[in-house]
């Protein structure tokens, strides 16, 4: 929708701003949750989605991933929203490094906590009820399910801009 003038625009813009920004304090809360987990840690959490130990992984196993372990199915297109946001190359899969940016904490005190983590040595996939804690499972899941709904806020940002800004790039 085009607005006709600033205030109309104001006035789209600053519930959607609102909405964000929550979801962003929702999304770090877990985030730094997550870190105090003795029982989390990325490495092995990125090895559910990385089998084949590859380094990097694609929006097809992440959904896979995703339904074997967690029995969460996720559409396409938030997956596609998700994997563009944090495939900072643009080459259509995630590195681990950037797999870690979507969970690392934003405050420095919990990311450095969860980065410093060993792995547990998960080489094999296991029974998904005995990977994690049901409480950190349940987190984990909080986190996947508000990274998707992030996005999608996100998504409804970016093409309320572009439509009044057709130079305007989201990511």
């Amino acid at each position: 929708m085009q607005f006709k003038n600033a205030e109309m625009l104001e006035q789209a813009i600053v519930p959607l701003l609102c909405a964000q920004l929550e979801l962003e304090k929702r999304l770090e809360k877990i985030k730094v949750d997550l870190a105090l987990r003795t029982d989390f840690n990325l490495i092995d959490t990125f090895r559910l989605f990385d089998a084949q130990g590859k380094g990097w992984i694609t929006a097809e196993e992440v959904a896979n991933g995703l339904f074997d372990y967690f029995s969460v199915t996720v559409q396409p297109k938030d997956l596609a929203l998700y994997m563009n946001r944090y495939d900072k190359d643009r080459d259509g899969r995630l590195k681990y490094s950037e797999f870690c940016d979507s969970f690392l904490p934003l405050d420095p005190f919990h990311a450095k906590l969860l980065a410093k983590k060993a792995p547990l040595n998960v080489r094999e996939a296991p029974r998904r009820d005995l990977l994690y804690y049901p409480e950190t499972r349940e987190l984990l899941i909080a986190c996947w399910r508000m990274h998707f709904e992030h996005e999608i806020e996100a998504e409804r940002l970016r093409v309320l801009f572009q439509k009044n800004n057709p130079n305007f790039d989201g990511y």
